[in-house]
């Protein structure tokens, strides 16, 4: 899911993510368009 189709989502059920929190989720880019392709990697500071 990219992050337009993140910030729709949370648009859609009401849910309010500003640009600093969606600069704060992990991500690691893809080599192919890593601009559209990216795995979204675990939250470690929540980690048990």
């Amino acid at each position: 899911m990219s992050k337009v189709e993140l910030a729709k989502l949370a648009k859609d059920t009401g849910i309010e993510i500003t640009d600093k929190e969606l600069q704060a989720v992990p991500l690691r880019p893809h080599a192919f368009h890593g601009e559209w392709n990216y795995t979204v990697l675990p939250d470690r500071t929540t980690a048990v």
